[in-house]
């Protein structure tokens, strides 16, 4: 070989290795990026959206329900922001709640029973830094994850119970624009029964049934910025 192939020969090699040298860099320095937002979700026909420019969030539900930006309390579920929530130190903000169903009854099963899904969002160091602990109380499990209109999320079962009353519910939490936030499939209800039963008595497959039908409601979330 000649010496001026050679020298071709051996500028060709040291391009190639700078150029894998770089496309290394490149990949040991890419950002761990969550997947893109969906910017389409299919919602319902009969259905409205409810969309918070303000906090950067949009969901639909049935057209029959009523949203609301106030938070009732139960014996196992405070009005906080998320459930579980612990005390002082936690000061995020209710956004919304969408009521899907409620009864109260005073000779009947349930006495009270509540169906619904909760929207709250916290920049707090402290609720940021624990976003994604057991739930603060103990009554949460991290078990899995799940992924909504392109967004991860880590998914909490909660159940609590006593007194004849009970919490069950699910709590999708994930950290956006540097808040934590929580939407939440939660129900709560008395579990005391009269004997003889009474035929205003609502059956636990009807109950279960509102309290599953919230799941596609949840998947019409998105943040929109």
């Amino acid at each position: 070989m000649s010496l001026k192939k050679s020298i071709v020969f051996i500028l060709v090699l040291a391009l190639v290795a700078l150029a894998f040298y770089f496309a290394l860099i490149k990949d040991a320095s890419a950002p761990n990026i969550a997947p893109a937002n969906s910017p389409d979700v299919t919602i319902p026909s009969g259905w409205a959206t409810d969309t918070n420019d303000a906090r950067g969030f949009s969901i639909a539900y049935p057209d029959q329900l009523t949203p609301t930006t106030s938070f009732q309390s139960y014996y196992h579920l405070s009005w906080a922001w998320r459930s579980g929530a612990s005390g002082d130190q936690s000061t995020g903000t209710r956004l919304l709640a969408i009521p899907v169903y409620r009864v109260t009854q005073n000779n009947a099963y349930p006495r009270y029973y509540d169906a619904e899904i909760r929207i709250g969002e916290s920049a707090n160091p402290y609720d940021v830094a624990h976003c994604m602990d057991n739930n603060q109380t103990g009554r949460g499990t991290a078990t899995t994850s799940a992924v909504i209109n392109g967004i991860p999320f880590t998914v909490f079962q909660l159940a609590d119970a006593g007194m004849m009353q009970y919490l069950k519910g699910v709590s999708y939490r994930t950290i956006h624009n540097g808040a934590c936030w929580a939407i939440e499939q939660l129900s709560a209800g008395s579990s005391y029964r009269d004997d003889p039963p009474s035929p205003n008595d609502i059956s636990d497959t009807t109950l279960d049934a509102y309290y599953n039908g919230m799941l596609p409601i949840i998947e019409t979330f998105r943040f929109i910025h």
